[in-house]
């Protein structure tokens, strides 16, 4: 698995915006199924990321509203490279479960934060994040529950 926090951390030479810009673009490559959302990468650091996408035709139904699993893979992003980044490089996460609940019509520029207990963390267990996917006004149009399962010391 590639270590993300070390290709992220050799970024920080860039300007805040800058990095997250080019470490979205990694991740791009990294996850290809999401790189058709044009995810931007706000923010990033041990237990906690916030994330956006933008309100283009590829993340849109044909109500031109943000589709449902845009919405959800938002969430999924968010929550999954959160784990992933924080913990060791010898880890491995999967996701066992999601849940979503669609409050409101998706429009303009949606934003999600996913944040975990740090002290939490074991040799492996599962991790559940409960999120809110914002427009950009703040209101909630998605609320979703994502369960990862984690394991450090993880040999292929």
């Amino acid at each position: 698995m590639l270590d993300i926090k070390t290709v992220y951390n050799k970024l920080s030479i860039l300007p805040e915006k800058v990095k997250n810009k080019a470490f979205s673009k990694v991740m791009g490559i990294v996850i290809p199924f999401s790189a058709k959302s044009k995810f931007d990468i706000e923010k990033l650091k041990e237990g906690y990321m916030r994330v956006s996408i933008p309100y283009i035709k590829s993340n849109m139904n044909h109500i031109r509203t943000h589709h449902a699993l845009a919405m959800s893979e938002l969430g999924e992003l968010a929550t999954g490279v959160c784990l992933a980044y924080s913990l060791p490089k010898n880890s491995q996460v999967i996701l066992k479960s999601l849940s979503t609940e669609y409050l409101k019509k998706g429009k303009g520029k949606l934003t999600v934060e996913a944040e975990f207990n740090l002290s939490d963390i074991k040799d492996r267990g599962d991790v559940v994040f409960d999120v809110e996917i914002k427009n950009k006004s703040k209101e909630t149009v998605a609320k979703a529950q994502y369960i990862w399962h984690y394991r450090i010391n993880f040999k292929k």
